[in-house]
């Protein structure tokens, strides 16, 4: 499909509602950067397994607004060096994001937003994958829990969103915070330091 755009550093595709993404999707883009792809299917969209292998040199990936339910175990470890990814008005449900093995760290991501989406609960193992976090959205989700060590792997967390959701209580968070947005929810007591 890209075939003879090996300069391209970035490429956004909104509302076009691509039928099929195959493993050769982005064949020919050896340079690109960045990916927007918004509004992109109206029902949950098919990964397959080898879709970003080809453009492993991905810093910033956005796959908004597009009615994705989950993607698929292992299809983002070929992205080594994603530093930004935006899957936020979605339906996802679980955060690791099928990168949820030990061989599969995203250990660049610094930004990840998650927000309007379907997360109900945090577990302690859901960011174990992006060690390097700064910023983490998970705003306007619903969510109603967590466990006791949800932040633990994100201890050099800088920005973490969880307003707009139902939590009563937080897990204690990293001394690294200087930015944490709790409005719209429904807490009785602000959470103490993580000890580490």
């Amino acid at each position: 499909m890209f075939e003879g755009f090996d300069q391209m550093r970035e490429l956004r595709i909104t509302n076009c509602q691509l039928r099929q993404l195959t493993d050769a999707t982005f064949a020919g883009l050896p340079k690109l950067r960045a990916l927007h792809l918004t509004q992109f299917s109206s029902s949950s969209p098919n990964f397959p397994p080898k879709l970003f292998r080809q453009i492993n040199s991905l810093e910033k990936l956005t796959l908004a607004d597009s009615a994705i339910e989950n993607i698929p175990q292992g299809v983002l470890c070929s992205l080594r060096f994603l530093q930004i990814l935006n899957v936020s008005s979605n339906k996802i449900s679980n955060a690791r994001l099928g990168v949820d093995t030990s061989d599969c760290i995203l250990d660049h991501l610094i930004i990840l937003d998650l927000g309007k989406n379907r997360l109900r609960h945090i577990s302690s193992a859901d960011f174990n994958p992006f060690p390097s976090l700064r910023q983490l959205s998970l705003s306007k989700n619903g969510l109603r829990g967590m466990e006791l060590e949800a932040f633990r792997a994100i201890n050099l967390i800088q920005r973490l969103d969880l307003d707009h959701n139902h939590l009563r209580e937080v897990a204690p968070l990293p001394e690294s915070l200087y930015h944490l947005n709790l409005a719209h929810n429904n807490l009785a007591v602000i959470p103490p330091p993580l000890q580490i």
